[in-house]
């Protein structure tokens, strides 16, 4: 197979990957302004001290574990794909997820601003 070839194929699969990402990310910031925790990961520090980081896992909600998954899948195609530009909700959901401090919204809030941003397009 061409390369190509093999772009074209893998092509459609990075849109309708980005696009399950897409609505994902929107059911879990919606849930998340709603006052379900995890998104954001402001809380991993502690339970990680207070667990153990091996244990972290479990406190981490199904479906917030598989959108950080598919953010590494979107990546990986994008790079064999030879995107320079990372997908720009994948790395707006990562630089949320690094903001930490005393000053820092608390996530629910965070949700709210996220899907504001993500509304005004």
């Amino acid at each position: 197979m061409t390369g190509s070839a093999r772009r074209d194929r893998m092509q459609p699969d990075l849109l309708r990957l980005e696009a399950a990402f897409r609505e994902r990310l929107l059911d879990e910031l919606r849930k998340c302004a709603a006052g379900a925790w995890g998104l954001f990961g402001q809380n991993d520090a502690a339970l990680a001290s207070s667990f153990g980081s091996a244990s972290l896992k479990r406190f981490v909600r199904d479906e917030v574990r598989e959108l950080l998954d598919m953010t590494s899948e979107i990546q990986e195609l994008r790079d064999q794909l030879g995107f320079a530009e990372p997908y720009p909700l994948c790395e707006r959901l990562k630089s949320y997820r690094r903001l930490r401090g005393s000053n820092v919204p608390g996530e629910s809030n965070l949700a709210k601003k996220f899907l504001d941003e993500i509304e005004a397009g």
